[in-house]
């Protein structure tokens, strides 16, 4: 009976609840500030946080306060960035733009055409509020899918209004920059921060923006066929299963015909979070995106913060200078763009891409397997040069190469010929 009549009540006060923030956001819907105090107040909730008994620096100092905890962290997250960041050329200009422009050009033969964000509807908005999954986690603001949705029905006018003002205006709102960052135990010793990476959390809010924008880029892209066709990231019909089955079948097929297939794996180090935002911008106007597109993605970019929580105590924020936002929906997109360039620098092998990931790969007949050889150093060699003018850094330890051949050939192929010697060392 308690139960019952328990459960009847706690249903009667959230209704009563959804009434009053229904009828508050329906009245401030002109009222920007007004309908904020309402979703501040509806996310005064607990935010998830994780707890870590204690953290030992550089210096063996131990520290066991989660207040000092969580700022030890976010200057570990912040200070392995620009670590990276620091072995980039300091060289600072963007080479070969006329290389992007030319294959723009051969894709889109009207000049005029450009890439704009559209304006987004309410009906854009409501669907998109309604694929989003209620697991998915909540930012700085407080702001969860559920809130969302259940406010959705009054809300929906209000903040397409507010998307279709930072369409206008070409700012990205500031609010929407923080991520609050958890650290995620890996394996090690627990009380070592190198132990932990750090996932970050966005706004509800702002991913709805994002995703209006992302779908528009997309689609923008593919229409106009400007993405590399074996780039298998984030991309609909494209996977990690997709990109193997295809080398397989390959190096499968060179095999059917007795021939040796040199493969090397390329791995970029760090690569969403130290992409340099002028070059980004820079390659996004040279993929046609307008002038007013141009500013907006550059606020979008740019005076971002992170903080990290320990055990329900905020770390001071510190600024992110590099890299497409973790944790975001336009972030990939982006940077499938940064690298979709890097194909028309390698002539002499087959090439495929999963985000940062790439791989060469040539065949030849068993003879001629020094010449092969050259090509892929030729080819290696462009894409060092292309991470250098593009600040990026190869991954020297997870760059592997590899000669596949069929047990019959095996036996004709000099000793000397079995180990592919790539050098890396334009790369360090």
């Amino acid at each position: 009976m308690y139960k019952h009549k328990k459960r009847i009540v706690t249903n009667l006060i959230k209704k009563s609840k959804q009434r009053y923030f229904q009828d508050s956001i329906e009245e401030n819907k002109d009222d920007p500030k007004g309908i904020w105090k309402d979703l501040k107040q509806l996310a005064k909730t607990q935010k998830p946080s994780i707890k870590i008994a204690e953290l030992t620096d550089d210096h063996g100092n131990k520290y066991t306060g989660p207040q000092e905890i969580s700022e030890i962290m976010n200057n570990f997250f912040i200070n392995i960035l620009k670590q990276v960041g620091d072995n980039t050329t300091q060289a600072g200009e963007f080479l070969h733009e006329h290389v992007i422009a030319e294959f723009v050009s051969s894709k889109i033969l009207d000049d005029q055409a450009q890439f704009s964000i559209p304006e987004i509807t309410s009906k854009d908005v409501q669907e998109i509020i309604d694929k989003l999954s209620n697991n998915e986690a909540t930012g700085s603001d407080g702001i969860s899918v559920k809130l969302l949705k259940l406010i959705a029905p009054v809300f929906c006018e209000p903040l397409t209004k507010l998307l279709n003002y930072s369409i206008a205006t070409n700012t990205f709102p500031s609010a929407w920059k923080m991520a609050r960052v958890t650290p995620l135990y890996k394996d090690g010793e627990r009380d070592q921060s190198n132990n932990y990476r750090p996932i970050s959390v966005l706004s509800v809010l702002s991913k709805i923006l994002e995703k209006h924008v992302a779908k528009s880029l997309m689609n923008y892209l593919v229409n106009n066929n400007l993405l590399y066709e074996l780039q298998s990231a984030f991309r609909e019909g494209h996977s990690t299963e997709s990109a193997l089955i295809k080398l397989t079948d390959q190096i499968l097929s060179n095999m059917d015909q007795d021939n040796v297939t040199g493969v090397l794996f390329i791995d970029f180090k760090k690569a969403f979070d130290i992409v340099d935002h002028q070059i980004m911008l820079k390659k996004l106007k040279l993929y046609r995106a307008s002038e007013s597109t141009l500013q907006w993605f550059k606020s979008y970019l740019t005076n971002r913060s992170q903080f990290v929580t320990i055990d329900g105590k905020q770390s001071r924020p510190q600024f992110v200078t590099h890299g497409v936002p973790q944790g975001s929906v336009l972030g990939p997109i982006l940077f499938l763009l940064f690298v979709n360039d890097i194909p028309l620098h390698v002539p002499n092998s087959n090439l495929d891409i999963f985000a940062d990931d790439t791989t060469l790969s040539a065949s030849t007949q068993w003879t001629n397997i020094p010449s092969m050889v050259q090509d892929l150093k030729k080819d290696l060699d462009s894409i060092c040069n292309w991470s250098i003018n593009n600040k990026m850094v190869i991954n020297t330890e997870k760059t592997k190469s590899m000669l596949v051949t069929g047990k019959r050939l095996r036996k004709k192929i000099p000793d000397e010929h079995l180990q592919m010697d790539l050098a890396l060392g334009s790369t360090t």
